[in-house]
C-alpha cells in the first residue's frame, strides 16, 4: 500500500491561518499536537475565535474555559490581528485582560457578542473598557447587547472603517463622536441600539449604511459620497418623530447614492408632510430599489411614486406589497393608469420583482402598469403570498399573462 500523502501540511501559511480563521479556539489549539508544522501554524494564526456558545457549563467547568484563551494568547507568537468572542452568558473579569493583551499587540479587527437572558437589563451586557478606545489599529469593530461609554479626551479611531453596533447601550453623542471621529468610516451598522433617539451622522467617508430600529431623528448630513442606504423604521418613528427636517429632504444630497432600502415605516418618516412630484436634485447613480409600500395608502403610493421620478436611471425594483383593506384610504382607481406615459422615469428599469401578492385590485394595477410602460424590461418577478389556494394562483397567473407589455424581452416569472 503506498504511504499518505499529508497533502493539508504542505499548503502555504496563509492558506492553513485562514482554515483556522473558521475554527473555534478549542479545536483549533488541538491541531497544535498533530506536528512540529502544524505547531508553528497554530502560534502565528492571526485570528483568534471565540465560540462559547458552543459549549455546556459543565464543558466550561471541564476545561478551565478562560485559562485556555489565556494559554492561546500567551503561545502566539506574531501579532494577533482578530479577536472574535461569542460568549451566551453573562460576561466575567477576563475578558478586560484578553483585550488588554490584544490592544497592545496590533489588534485591528474586534467582534464582541454576547446574549444575556435579559437584553433590557443593561446589567448583563459587557461594558467595553475604557482602554478599547485607545486602540489606534482597530479597523473593524462589531458589538452586540453591549454598553459603549466614551472616555474623556477620546478623539476618535483613526484606522475603523467598519462599525456595527446591535442592541448595543449608548447616547446620541457618543454615536455622534464615534462617527465624526472616525474619519475613515466606510460602513455603520446601527440595530435597535438603547438609548439613541436622534441619529447624526457626518461622515463624509461613508460609503454603506444600515439602520433598524425607533429613531425620533436622522440627520444625514455631510454623507455625500454614500453608495447604499438601508433603512427600516417602526411606526414609532413615524409618531413620535421631531418636526424638524425630513430625512427625504438629506436623500436630495445623496447624489452618490446607488442602491436604496426602505422598509418598516421608513416611507411615512421620509415624506411625513405633503409628497413632492419629485425630489429637488434628480439622482442619476441610483441602480436598485428595494421598498415596503401599502397600496391602500396614498401617501406611501405618491411617495413610491416621487422616488421614482427622482432616479431616472434604476435598473432593479423590489417591491414588498401591503395591501391591508382595514387600514388608510382608497387612492383614485385609474391613478396607475393617468401614469402612464408620462415620461422617461422608467427606461432603464429592467429587473422588477414584487412579493407578498395575493391578487388585488391595487395589485394587478400595479403589475400593468410597470409592464406596459418599461421599455427595456427583461424580467418581472412575481411572489404570490403563501396560504393563496391553487384555483386563485392559477387564476393570478392567467391574468398577468395576458397584460401588454412594452418590452418585447420582458418575461413573467410567477412563484
Amino acid at each position: 500500500m503506498a504511504p499518505t500523502v499529508d497533502r493539508i501540511s504542505s499548503l502555504s501559511n496563509d492558506i492553513l491561518h485562514h482554515i483556522l480563521d473558521f475554527m473555534p479556539i478549542r479545536e483549533a489549539g488541538r491541531t497544535s499536537v498533530l506536528s512540529k508544522r502544524w505547531k508553528d501554524v497554530w502560534a502565528s494564526t492571526p485570528c483568534l475565535n471565540i465560540f462559547e456558545t458552543e459549549m455546556d457549563p459543565i464543558d466550561r467547568s471541564k476545561y478551565e474555559w478562560p485559562a485556555v484563551v489565556d494559554k492561546a494568547l500567551l503561545l502566539h507568537k506574531e501579532t494577533i490581528h482578530g479577536f472574535k468572542l461569542h460568549e451566551p452568558v453573562h460576561p466575567d473579569g477576563h475578558i478586560d485582560g484578553w483585550l488588554r493583551s490584544l490592544c497592545g499587540r496590533g489588534l485591528q479587527d474586534l467582534t464582541i457578542e454576547f446574549f444575556p437572558l435579559h437584553e433590557d437589563n443593561e446589567a448583563e451586557r459587557y461594558k467595553i473598557p475604557s482602554f478599547v478606545f485607545a486602540c489606534s489599529s482597530l479597523v473593524s469593530l462589531d458589538l452586540t447587547c453591549c454598553v459603549l461609554r466614551l472616555p474623556s479626551g477620546f478623539k476618535g479611531f483613526k484606522s475603523l472603517k467598519f462599525l456595527s453596533l446591535d442592541r448595543v447601550s449608548l447616547h446620541d453623542t457618543i454615536l455622534e463622536s464615534l462617527v465624526s471621529g472616525s474619519s475613515h468610516l466606510e460602513h455603520l451598522n446601527i440595530e435597535e441600539c438603547n438609548g439613541l433617539s436622534k441619529i447624526k451622522i457626518q461622515a463624509p467617508s461613508l460609503l454603506y449604511l444600515h439602520i433598524f430600529g425607533d429613531f425620533r431623528n436622522i440627520n444625514l448630513n455631510r454623507c455625500n459620497n454614500m453608495k447604499r442606504l438601508s433603512i427600516h423604521l417602526s411606526e414609532n418613528s413615524y409618531r413620535n418623530n421631531d418636526p424638524g427636517r425630513r430625512l427625504g429632504e438629506y436623500l436630495k444630497g445623496l447624489v452618490r447614492l446607488q442602491s436604496l432600502y426602505l422598509h418598516g415605516w421608513s416611507l411615512w418618516y421620509l415624506f411625513k408632510a405633503n409628497v413632492p412630484q419629485r425630489l429637488p436634485l434628480i439622482n442619476r447613480n441610483l441602480r436598485v430599489l428595494d421598498i415596503l409600500i401599502d397600496l391602500w395608502e396614498e401617501k406611501d403610493v405618491f411617495a413610491f411614486v416621487c422616488l421614482l421620478k427622482s432616479y431616472p436611471c434604476l435598473e432593479v425594483l423590489a417591491i414588498e406589497a401591503y395591501d391591508d383593506t382595514n387600514r388608510g384610504t382608497e387612492i383614485i382607481g385609474d391613478y396607475w393608469k393617468m401614469l402612464e406615459h408620462s415620461g422617461p422615469w422608467l427606461g432603464c428599469l429592467r429587473n422588477v420583482g414584487i412579493k407578498n401578492i395575493t391578487g388585488s385590485e391595487h395589485e394587478i394595477q400595479l403589475i400593468g402598469f410597470f409592464l406596459a410602460n418599461t421599455r427595456e424590461l427583461e424580467n418581472f418577478y412575481v411572489y404570490i403570498e403563501e396560504g393563496i389556494e391553487h384555483k386563485r394562483r392559477f387564476k393570478i397567473a392567467k391574468l398577468l399573462h395576458k397584460f401588454p407589455r412594452s418590452s418585447n424581452r420582458a418575461k413573467v416569472h410567477i412563484s
